[in-house]
């Protein structure tokens, strides 16, 4: 052992910098091209961004770095009709660091689809196009767009602020993060958080063991989740949710809910119905703060074994009161059921 150095040990000793080299430019280019409507590129280890063009012309900036300077690298091209393909070369020669970046002008209504594996995928104000981008390795990230988006990573993030289309978000391990969306988004992820905030529209979630945290959202949501834990606040419209061991904490609600669930808790504060509303669950307890008044519920709770309660009334099995046009109706196996009213202040 008193034979073996680390690198960095022996660079202090010798005093010889343990930096790396610096990047050289190995390729520049910048083309042009008219009549396009569909783009496919292959970036590789390249960034990609996307930015509006300015005529209708697609514009292709691209440059290429790399720790050794090597004949080999650069941007492929080919057209044939409306279809431009990009494709990133690289020498045969193993090359140990290399950056680089595609910045592409498109005009309006172009067709888009971006594959990299660890390069970074940018859209930034972007108008009613159809973008397909997946990223392996690398982030996703876009602003200020309009359009069909499909956005796909392996454990890269995926961020989106202020869009107006119908957009997909999948991951595997990479969080999703979306906010002020209009629009039909569906999103999926296995392991990686899912944060949504001001959402108009239809939305559709699906998680594994993420959490799922969604906030000021105005139209229909479903959610799916197996050991997840769902938050939601500040909803207005219908939620449907069907989880297995994850709990739904749910504050400030206005609409119509159907909550399914096997042993997480469906617990709601501030809920404010609108609607027929139905909860289930196997071992999960259902407990939920109303802002209604009384005279317009009426309750049909059952349960094998759990505990059941209304304001001034509680008993086992089957609880049936009132006589309001909201029906709250309730199914569950031993897990208690509580309904309340909000105290006024």
């Amino acid at each position: 052992m008193k034979y073996l150095f680390t690198f960095s040990v022996l660079c202090f000793l010798l005093n010889i910098p343990s930096f790396s080299a610096p990047l050289q430019e190995v390729h520049r280019s910048t083309k042009k091209y008219e009549n396009i409507k569909t783009i496919d590129v292959k970036g590789d280890f390249c960034k990609v961004i996307l930015q509006p063009s300015e005529s209708t012309q697609i514009v292709v900036n691209s440059f290429i770095e790399a720790s050794k300077a090597i004949d080999g690298f650069g941007i492929k091209d080919q057209t044939d009709g409306e279809k431009l393909s990009i494709s990133v070369m690289v020498p045969s020669e193993h090359v140990s660091t290399k950056s680089g970046e595609i910045v592409i002008n498109i005009p309006q209504n172009t067709e888009v689809k971006i594959k990299t594996t660890s390069g970074y995928i940018e859209a930034l104000n972007i108008v009613d196009c159809e973008i397909d981008a997946h990223a392996s390795y690398g982030k996703i990230n876009t602003k200020n767009t309009t359009g069909d988006f499909t956005l796909k990573t392996s454990t890269g993030g995926i961020t989106v602020n202020t869009m107006k289309g119908d957009m997909s978000a999948t991951s595997t391990k990479g969080s999703i993060e979306l906010s002020n969306i209009d629009g039909h988004t569906t999103v999926v992820t296995d392991a990686g958080d899912l944060i949504l905030k001001n959402m108009k529209g239809k939305i559709s979630t699906q998680s594994n063991t993420a959490p799922q945290n969604i906030t000021n959202l105005n139209g229909d949501l479903m959610l799916r989740t197996s050991s997840g834990e769902i938050t939601l606040n500040d909803i207005e419209g219908v939620i449907e949710t069907a989880n297995d061991d994850g709990d739904v904490w749910i504050t400030d609600f206005k609409g119509t809910m159907r909550l399914i669930s096997i042993s997480g808790n469906l617990v709601g504060k501030n809920i404010l119905l609108t609607g027929n509303t139905y909860f289930e669950t196997t071992k999960g307890r259902i407990e939920m703060e109303l802002k209604n008044d009384l005279h317009q519920l009426s309750f049909d709770l059952n349960s094998n074994y759990g505990f059941l309660y209304i304001p001034g009334k509680s008993k086992k099995k089957r609880l049936k009161s009132g006589n309001g046009p909201i029906l709250i109706s309730t199914s569950s196996n031993n897990g208690a059921q509580r309904f309340s009213l909000v105290e006024e202040e």
